[in-house]
């Protein structure tokens, strides 16, 4: 547990360096030795939210805010990822709506000549 405590310290460090992948990696060897540890969730939770890796930071903050909701930190991590989740799936839905209407525009041409 203090090897876990020690990682979860240098994740913050890591945080605080804007060395993500860093703090990632501190804080998923944290959890492997104490899966309890709700720091470590959240700095992972934020480390992946700046890695652009949003599903699993949701899935960490989520877990962070289901155990304490009044967690501030928790539910802006959550927040961020669902937003940023929210947002990949409109562009995939603008991407194939373009690409739908670039299909039948093509068969109207076709139809047409």
């Amino acid at each position: 547990e203090e090897v876990a405590k020690a990682l979860t310290n240098r994740a913050l460090c890591y945080l605080k360096l804007q060395r993500w992948k860093e703090a990632e990696r501190d804080c998923t060897d944290a959890l492997a030795r104490d899966p309890r540890s709700s720091k470590a969730r959240l700095r992972r939770a934020r480390a992946r939210n700046e890695l652009g890796r949003f599903a699993g930071a949701k899935e960490d903050a989520a877990c962070v805010f289901e155990l304490a909701p009044d967690d501030t930190q928790a539910a802006a991590e959550l927040d961020r990822a669902v937003a940023a989740l929210e947002k990949a799936a409109e562009r995939e839905r603008e991407k194939e709506a373009e690409a739908a209407a670039a299909r039948a525009s093509e068969a109207s041409a076709e139809a047409t000549s």
